[in-house]
């Protein structure tokens, strides 16, 4: 019998036997297509990157396309050398409890034409993921929050309808509360297993909380005349009536993940607004088509006079990232920069001075890395860079990670931006 070397992975998740087939279940964290890897939640502030390739199987998915982040998978994986291989990835299907029966996508439509006191839509997901963009009329009642608060948080009538999605066929957090539900005597429980990303595939769009507008973590359009936006309209918006908009398309923000909420006089316009946007690239676009009139049910305050003439995003980071313009501005003295792409990547072209550690390589060699001082992980986009983050996030390294594309030109030269 060939000799088994124990190796304890870093996440304190398992134990791996090299050459042995070993399963990780969770939720998908980023997916980098370039280089092949997948980043897997195992716990708060613990990440297991793995690597996939062309014979990788996949099992309710044709491949990594019809995988989303925030679904869980399971994957069966291997150790080569440094790097966990995935043999198997398992896109996860829940089962619906007993006595929950699905809602169509049709049907769903119609339910969301108007609000309906016969019905309650509710959202399971994380209160931040209700704030970016919800479905309509739905309300947020994330599944933590169910299980502490029970029936408080539903209808006093048990005979109302209750329907609630969460993050797609994959996401188990609305078949969870539909559970919940059925414990506490409502009759009439379903899910909508499509959830919030077929909900988009159908080309609907999702509406953000007042407050997450507040914040200014998105470009804000006004798609009013400039009469009516000069009288009042929402603080950091930029007026650009519909019959316009295509004329604007270079003046969007180059980077297309960036959050982009249209509102106008109606949801007609909105709907319009939003489709253009996403014919241009754009990936997150939301609509806020209750307008002036919701953001001021919602306790905000109008702003009057001009809007601004042109469109600035910039992305509010968090305190492990590093946005393009502080790139720009230098580094702090002796910071050290870790290129977290592949080696054959790194070979062809790198940021000087920096050294190589890809991500799917991070777990066994973060030891590489010098303790005491700053040190900036990049890639091309600042997927890998942040999935590499995770693995070392709560170790003893002051490590940031570089939220930006970079762009490597033929002559040497090289382009940071959002």
């Amino acid at each position: 019998m060939a000799q088994l070397t124990l190796v304890a992975l870093w996440c304190g998740c398992s134990i791996a036997y090299a050459g042995e087939t070993l399963n990780v279940v969770g939720p998908v964290r980023a997916l980098a297509n370039k280089s092949k890897t997948i980043a897997l939640d195992q716990g708060i502030k613990k990440a297991l990157v793995l690597r996939f390739d062309e014979k990788t199987a996949f099992v309710n998915a044709a491949g990594t396309k019809d995988i989303l982040p925030g679904e869980n998978v399971s994957v069966d994986y291997q150790r080569d050398g440094d790097d966990l291989v995935a043999t198997r990835i398992t896109k996860m299907i829940p089962n619906l409890p007993e006595g929950v029966q699905d809602v169509p996508l049709q049907e769903m439509e119609a339910l969301l034409e108007r609000p309906n006191p016969e019905v309650m839509i509710i959202d399971a997901r994380p209160a931040s993921k209700y704030a970016s963009g919800h479905l309509p009329y739905a309300v947020s009642i994330p599944l933590p929050v169910l299980e502490q608060q029970g029936s408080t948080l539903l209808p006093a009538r048990k005979e109302v309808q209750l329907v609630f999605y969460c993050g797609g066929v994959s996401c188990g957090l609305s078949h969870k509360s539909a559970q919940i539900a059925r414990s506490l005597g409502y009759p009439n429980v379903r899910v909508f297993t499509a959830g919030e990303p077929g909900w988009k595939k159908a080309e609907h769009y999702t509406i953000p909380s007042a407050a997450f507008i507040s914040e200014g973590n998105a470009v804000l359009i006004d798609l009013r005349e400039a009469k009516a936006a000069a009288a009042g309209h929402l603080p950091g918006a930029v007026n650009i009536p519909l019959a316009q908009l295509e004329q604007w398309e270079n003046r969007f923000p180059s980077t297309k993940a960036a959050q982009l909420v249209f509102y106008g006089t109606g949801e007609k316009d909105v709907a319009a607004a939003v489709s253009t946007a996403r014919d241009w690239g754009y990936s997150n676009v939301t609509g806020f088509p209750g307008g002036i009139e919701e953001w001021r049910r919602a306790g905000f305050q109008l702003q009057g006079g001009s809007t601004a003439d042109r469109i600035v995003y910039r992305k509010k980071l968090g305190p492990n990232e590093l946005g393009p313009n502080d790139f720009l501005k230098g580094l702090p003295e002796g910071t050290i920069l870790v290129d977290v792409r592949t080696p054959e990547e790194f070979k062809k072209e790198r940021l000087p001075n920096a050294i190589n550690i890809p991500t799917e390589q991070m777990a066994k060699r973060f030891a590489e890395l010098p303790k005491g001082k700053p040190v900036l992980f990049y890639c091309n986009t600042g997927t890998r860079a942040e999935m590499a983050f995770d693995v070392v996030q709560g170790k003893e390294y002051a490590v940031k990670f570089l939220n930006a594309n970079v762009e490597f030109k033929e002559d040497g030269s090289y382009k940071v931006s959002e």
